[in-house]
């Protein structure tokens, strides 16, 4: 015998950031900024720039979404988020409590076609671009290149070898979602395990895996990976070297930096940032956002036509934490055998 449900007050609320999010909860607000933390899921094209755009109370807010979630079926792009048509948008915000209580399931039909063509473009993009759809910006932008390392890998393996680079990443213990979105390039977070893993097995330097790029149209070099197809017992690990170089700073220049939350501008990500620069990343994943804006300030930092800024920028090279690359954060540390050393 099935449970009844017990219908609970609360907000049915929609939220913009790229996809709209179709939700119901006793405090919206709240829930967006959990959103923003990322402490809730949330599908890649979603940014930090949440808002609420329209709220309802009314007396079932779960059997109201569920009933918005199925009208708008075929926009659904992952979970609670739809890419919505500005005629839906506009038919939504302006319901309210009385005329949601006989809202049909059934798609209307003259937007049905038009939800569906907005994800299917929105698909295709993807597809093309093969990236995360966040705009160009003046921090410039981390990108994950590990498909076109595997491509490199399959076209160096010697005449006859054609090695299953999925299989092999894959068996080393990535888990499948991550895997292909590393392999798409679909990620505002990465694990730290997943990116050793990568360059442990394709004998690679962080540098080369995640590449910081400081404009879109600016080129990258690829190195030559070798895929070493066999499970291996240990990877090596990603290390957190941003303190380090924050207090090279301070040494060479008698001053800290400054607040790093402040200086990137993501005030919202303080505890995340925090937690970086002590070397704990949280959960062990990295927010390429907040990669992307540190490897900015400090690589501006070690360019300025100064005394201290020229021993800053020497110090950094000496030690492999390249300006303007990934390096300035990460580093990954290959396992002690002489056989797993990877190229530096």
């Amino acid at each position: 015998m099935n449970k009844q449900r017990t219908p609970r007050e609360g907000f049915v609320y929609l939220a913009q950031s790229g996809p709209y999010k179709i939700g119901a909860s006793n405090q919206p607000d709240i829930r967006a900024d959990q959103i923003r933390k990322g402490s809730a899921i949330r599908p890649p094209d979603v940014t930090d720039n949440i808002d609420i755009i329209w709220k309802c109370w009314v007396a079932d807010c779960v059997g109201v979404e569920r009933i918005l979630h199925a009208r708008y079926e075929l926009a659904r792009d992952v979970g609670e988020w739809f890419w919505l048509t500005d005629a839906d948008i506009a038919w939504i915000t302006n319901q309210t409590a009385e005329s949601l209580g006989s809202v049909s399931q059934t798609p209307p039909p003259d937007n049905t076609h038009r939800s569906r063509s907005r994800r299917e473009a929105h698909t295709k993009q993807r597809k093309q671009v093969g990236t995360i759809s966040r705009p160009p910006s003046i921090w410039g932008r981390v990108d994950c290149l590990l498909d076109a390392l595997c491509r490199l890998t399959r076209l160096h393996e010697p005449r006859g070898v054609n090695p299953d680079i999925s299989i092999a990443l894959r068996r080393s213990g990535i888990p499948q979602a991550t895997f292909w979105r590393l392999i798409k390039n679909w990620n505002e977070r990465i694990g730290l395990d997943a990116l050793a893993r990568c360059c442990a097995l394709l004998q690679i330097a962080i540098t080369d895996l995640l590449y910081y790029r400081p404009s879109n149209d600016c080129p990258f070099d690829l190195p030559i990976p070798h895929l070493i197809p066999e499970p291996l017992t240990i990877y090596g690990r990603i290390e957190v070297v941003l303190g380090r170089v924050l207090a090279e700073y301070e040494n060479v220049f008698g001053e800290a930096l400054g607040d790093l939350t402040d200086l990137i501008q993501l005030p919202l990500q303080r505890h995340r940032i925090e937690a970086l620069v002590a070397g704990r990343p949280i959960q062990e994943q990295i927010d390429l956002p907040i990669l992307e804006r540190t490897i900015y300030v400090l690589t501006q930092a070690a360019s300025q036509p100064t005394p201290p800024a020229r021993q800053f920028d020497a110090w950094l090279r000496k030690r492999g934490y390249t300006p303007g690359t990934v390096g300035l954060v990460l580093k990954y540390e290959p396992p002690a055998e002489p056989s797993m050393q990877t190229r530096r």
